[in-house]
């Protein structure tokens, strides 16, 4: 039984497995489920014959136009960037605000905290 308590086996007559045969017939359709089972290439094959033939459940079929596919680029492996900064501000919220060593011009206070550091 399923969550839904739908009944969910193989029901064989005299050798024939009818789900593959309603199948085959254009009476049901695979459910996506039916991929765990044993009888999951059978049950395709005999799905795609009914595709073809457009009959039954099939008639009104339309197949989706392939999609193209757009091959992704592999994606650099990130690499860390370090830059000296002064941090000037650390907020309640913890927001925090910086300033860079390199290339922003520090008070002198700061430049004396930083080359005492070094």
């Amino acid at each position: 039984m399923d969550k839904a308590g739908n009944f969910i086996g193989w029901l064989h007559v005299d050798g024939l497995n009818l789900s593959v045969a309603l199948v085959e017939q254009a009476l049901s359709k695979v459910h996506f489920t039916a991929e765990r089972s044993p009888y999951y290439k059978a049950l395709v094959a005999a799905e795609e014959g009914a595709k073809q033939r457009k009959e039954k459940v099939w008639s009104h079929h339309e197949e989706a136009p392939a999609e193209e596919v757009t091959p992704v680029l592999e994606e650099k492996e990130r690499s860390a960037n370090y830059k000296p900064v002064f941090v000037t501000e650390i907020t309640d919220e913890l927001h925090f605000y910086v300033q860079d060593v390199e290339t922003g011009p520090l008070s002198p206070l700061a430049t004396s905290l930083i080359m005492d550091q070094h």
